[in-house]
């Protein structure tokens, strides 16, 4: 209902509601504008957090991950996405070797068999990526 990020109205007006097993929704008549919530008014239920985070895999371990996939091949974008999360949370790795041993447990950990690939596969994909932030082993 509300950005997370913070941008946009922090109060709407809501107009409608359904019951927690209803099927249908109720119309709010009075106030005629419906009833004004804030972004701290609304909760979600916890089984609605499980369910989604389910769905879409937040936290666990998927068969396809990021081992080899029924295709043959590990999950190459999956990687991308998780050099994006550790630059931008933790910065660049002190060196490419430790970035590569990061990435090689980062595989074992997403896949259900503990397959990653070998050193020259990560290198080969990782190269580009330090090639355009000019990485020469920042120092700390």
């Amino acid at each position: 209902m509300f950005r997370r990020c913070g941008t946009g109205p922090q109060e709407a007006y809501l107009r409608r509601v359904r019951q927690l097993e209803g099927e249908d929704w109720l119309y709010i008549t009075a106030p005629e504008e419906g009833v004004l919530v804030s972004i701290g008014d609304l909760m979600i239920l916890g089984q609605e957090v499980q369910r989604f985070e389910d769905v879409n895999n937040l936290f666990g371990r998927v068969a396809e991950g990021a081992g080899l996939g029924d295709d043959g091949d590990y999950d190459w974008p999956g990687m991308s996405v998780e050099i994006t999360r550790r630059v931008f949370e933790e910065g660049l790795p002190k060196s490419q070797a430790e970035w590569i041993r990061e990435l090689q447990d980062w595989f074992a950990a997403q896949s259900e068999t503990g397959e990653f690939p070998d050193e020259r596969s990560i290198r080969r994909r990782l190269t580009p990526i330090l090639k355009a932030v000019k990485f020469r082993n920042p120092k700390r």
